[in-house]
């Protein structure tokens, strides 16, 4: 990971003019992903950038990676630990715990409703 500079600016666009008001060095380090980075510098900023302006321009960089374009689906589903919040429960009985959720299978390229036993 390279190291460099990034800023924050604010744009008057009636006067076409830019007005700096902090520069980030950029992170170099394994431990955060460099999106993760920006994130972390815009939202400890957030406060004070909304009362500049409820908008934010950012270069391309940013609409190709994840820091604005999160998944669509939620990703694989592991089997050893389902997630509750997309499954429901649909019942009980002595042998077993049936779940149920309708999801985007990548193969068959549809929704699906998927049933999981326990």
């Amino acid at each position: 990971m390279g190291i460099g500079n990034r800023g924050l600016a604010a744009i008057d666009i009636d006067n076409h003019l830019a007005f700096h008001l902090e520069a980030v060095q950029t992170l170099n380090t394994d431990e955060q992903s460099l999106t993760g980075w920006y994130a972390s510098v815009i939202s400890a900023k957030k406060d004070s950038l909304k009362a500049i302006s409820k908008y934010m321009v950012a270069d391309t960089w940013f609409s190709k990676r994840t820091f604005v374009a999160p998944r669509k689906y939620a990703g694989k589903i592991i089997i050893d630990n389902i997630d509750k919040d997309y499954f429901r429960w649909i019942s009980k009985d002595e042998e077993s715990t049936v779940y149920s959720a309708e999801l985007y299978s990548k193969a068959l390229k549809r929704i699906i409703r998927l049933v999981y036993v326990i």
